[in-house]
């Protein structure tokens, strides 16, 4: 059989993209992911909820690049990295560091 999960709270700040709001929870955390797949991103949402929060860097984890660039353009100024493959990890440390 499959183990069951027991998903741990998120130790950095997670939205989720389905309406931009903070999860505190891995339970949380673990019924979104299980719900967004019949529900639209709404990355606009997001974008408002990070500059709200005063975020400031972007990491978008693999497959990557599509809500980076929509990031660019809409939180102008905003660092940001797409993690697309394990060379981008050292870069993304980097930026976890400057904006941890």
């Amino acid at each position: 059989g499959v183990a069951p999960l027991a998903p741990r709270d998120p130790r950095f700040p997670v939205w989720t993209n389905r309406d931009g709001s903070r999860v505190e929870s891995g339970a949380a955390y673990l019924d979104l992911i299980v719900g967004q797949v019949a529900s639209p991103v709404r990355w606009d949402l997001c974008m408002d909820a990070f500059a709200a929060a005063g975020v400031t860097g972007l990491i978008e984890v693999a497959p990557a690049g599509a809500l980076t660039g929509l990031a660019k353009r809409g939180l102008k100024g905003l660092p940001t990295l797409a993690l697309s493959t394990p060379d981008d990890l050292p870069a993304a440390i980097d930026m976890l560091d400057a904006h941890a």
